[in-house]
């Protein structure tokens, strides 16, 4: 059987292990304002932006994917070229999003012990992770895949402009 091992740290251990993540996007100090004082001067892919953990921590491929769907922006967008409003829609995507996740235990394949019934809930929620060629629930297009940058990226190219 394989070794678990879990190391305990002092606060001032755990913040300097944890000094080059970007913000927590739950925490209750990462407010609609602070956001978008954060995403000013940001350039590049929005889906490989999100992704980054230096840019934001605790947001992963399939989570990138839904939040962009359900703030109606493609993935393929430039940070740089988002407006205000299309900025605020995805501030609150990624709020709602991480939430739900969070709620319903989250998105993993491995149960976290034995008889976890709760861990990877949100699998059966997601509208376009791993689900190449399915129908939008919104548009009833078909949901795209590609590749960007080697991390998989789905989208419905229909009601995400």
């Amino acid at each position: 059987m394989e070794q678990k091992k879990i190391n305990l740290l002092s606060i001032e251990e755990c913040n300097e292990e944890l000094k080059d993540l970007g913000p927590e996007p739950l925490s209750i100090p990462f407010t609609e304002n602070v956001y978008l004082d954060h995403i000013k001067n940001r350039r590049g892919n929005l889906k490989l932006k999100l992704v980054d953990q230096h840019f934001l921590s605790g947001i992963g491929n399939c989570y990138s994917d839904e939040i962009c769907y359900d703030a109606e922006i493609l993935p393929t967008r430039k940070i740089e070229d988002l407006d205000l409003m299309e900025q605020k829609k995805l501030y609150h995507s990624i709020r709602h999003i991480l939430q739900t996740a969070t709620n319903i235990g989250g998105y993993m394949e491995h149960p976290l012990f034995m008889n976890d019934q709760k861990t990877g809930k949100y699998n059966d929620e997601c509208k376009v992770y791993d689900m190449e060629g399915a129908t939008c629930l919104r548009c009833q297009q078909k949901i795209v895949f590609i590749e960007l940058s080697s991390k998989k990226c789905f989208y419905c190219p229909g009601c995400q402009k």
